[in-house]
């Protein structure tokens, strides 16, 4: 079982339960990417990146070769699939925005990325900036049935204390 303590797999956490609240209580939760076969509506969390900021680095002995900024890119994806085109299209804009409208303005979201630290190696990084950055729309029809799909970007950047 994976950590929950850990960056990125907290960020990840964070987001998954706040979604049945926010988005759609029957919505089905999906941690990896999501495939056609997944069910006919469906949001999948998954890690994408972690980078270093270059320009962090800092001089004292207990930071050496260490960042004081590190970022994390999670993706949220949303999917629909249904028979009428407009429908699939329809559903999905909603929940797409909703996507978006949690993201920014959950309360609870905000104040549980807020509270998000981890500790290894003695050293402990906490949560200091966040946000979407990007929402890529997908569209096309695989055997009758029209899928809709969102990958929504989600950057946090972390400092090292």
């Amino acid at each position: 079982e994976p950590s929950l303590n850990v960056f990125p797999n907290n960020i990840i956490e964070r987001i998954r339960v706040r979604i049945p609240v926010a988005i759609d209580p029957d919505v089905e939760v999906i941690l990896r990417p999501l495939r056609p076969s997944d069910p006919i509506q469906a949001i999948g969390l998954y890690p994408d990146t972690w980078a270093p900021d270059e320009d962090s680095f800092e001089m004292s002995p207990a930071m050496r070769n260490i960042p004081t900024l590190q970022d994390y890119r999670v993706f949220v994806q949303s999917f629909v699939k249904h028979q009428d085109e407009a429908t699939a299209i329809g559903t999905h804009a909603v929940m797409a925005e909703r996507i978006r409208a949690m993201l920014y303005e959950d309360e609870l979201l905000q104040l549980a990325f807020g509270e998000l630290m981890a500790t290894s190696g003695g050293r402990t990084h906490k949560a200091m900036r966040w946000g979407p950055r990007a929402q890529r729309f997908m569209s096309n029809e695989v055997q009758g049935s029209f899928l809709q799909s969102t990958i929504t970007e989600f950057w946090l950047q972390t400092a090292t204390q």
